[in-house]
């Protein structure tokens, strides 16, 4: 379940929002990031369809979130990367910042 951390930060969602979605505490959600603890069947088909990825890119199995996916994919795990490094302020920081370029399209 090594994805799940970059999926959760890339999709801008706080552990608590999966957990709420999955059913689940946020500490359960927080070991199945960690990979302390693994997600049923159920939870799996819940967490594929709420990052949109297959079960095979959960489990490890596929390497992109969809066979078909663009090269902007590139621009994504780069973006990805970046915000690995981040500390939980700085990630706040981002989300704050790309909140305001969505709500200033809509505009």
């Amino acid at each position: 379940m090594n994805f799940l951390k970059t999926l959760r930060t890339n999709a801008g969602k706080l552990q608590k929002e999966v957990a709420a979605y999955l059913g689940v505490d946020r500490t359960t959600y927080l070991r199945y990031e960690k990979g302390e603890s693994e997600p049923d069947y159920e939870t799996l088909k819940k967490l594929a369809d709420y990052f949109d990825v297959s079960i095979d890119y959960l489990l490890g199995r596929e390497t992109k979130k969809d066979p078909a996916a663009e090269e902007g994919d590139e621009v994504s795990s780069e973006l990805i990367a970046l915000l690995q490094d981040l500390d939980p302020a700085e990630e706040a920081l981002v989300r704050d910042y790309v909140s305001i370029l969505k709500r200033s399209r809509k505009e």
